[in-house]
């Protein structure tokens, strides 16, 4: 393959893969419509909150 070829066929793909960056996708949002959220983010951080608490409770009581 010499050099020209070989530009060549780089150029093709090059195309071809910008040809498939600007294509739209597009989704149906009826899709998302009947799930449900699994958990919420303040109960997360409640949880979160908790463990902390209790890590630094359990910090002090056994290295202090």
């Amino acid at each position: 393959m010499t050099l020209e070829e070989y530009e060549k066929v780089l150029e093709e793909r090059r195309k071809a893969l910008q040809a498939l960056k600007t294509e739209e996708r597009k989704v149906d949002t009826k899709v998302f419509e009947s799930m449900q959220q699994l958990s919420n983010k303040k109960d997360n951080d409640d949880i979160f909150i908790k463990l902390v608490r209790f890590m630094t409770l359990c910090f002090h009581y056994f290295c202090l």
